[in-house]
């Protein structure tokens, strides 16, 4: 298909934009899970890799059977795109963590065992 391309390795930043940006993503990787639906990035999730994880409204779960994998990808291009899904957060936890240990007082105990 000369609308599809392949890459082994990405910059992050580039990857995040070409996520950002596409109408669907399809594969069995934690990023369709976790970033999509922060995102709001249409995913088909093949296969179980993935199971056990809450998913976001942007995940279609399928088999490694071609026709199902052929209509949810239809079913994404056809469909709006999900709204954006907080199930993972809300992109902001290295702050709150850091406020958190700002705000109490650490104790610690070093000693030594010799």
């Amino acid at each position: 298909m000369p609308h599809m391309h392949f890459f082994k390795n990405m910059e992050p930043q580039d990857f995040l934009k070409l996520l950002y940006n596409a109408d669907c993503l399809v594969g069995n990787s934690s990023v369709g899970i976790r970033e999509c639906a922060y995102m709001g990035v249409p995913v088909v999730n093949i296969g179980s890799r993935q199971e056990g994880r809450d998913r976001g409204n942007n995940v279609i779960d399928v088999n490694y059977c071609r026709d199902e994998i052929s209509s949810a990808i239809q079913k994404c291009l056809a469909a709006p795109s999900p709204a954006p899904s907080h199930i993972y957060g809300s992109g902001n936890a290295g702050n709150a963590v850091a406020g958190i240990l700002e705000s109490i007082k650490l104790r610690y105990h070093k000693k030594n065992s010799f």
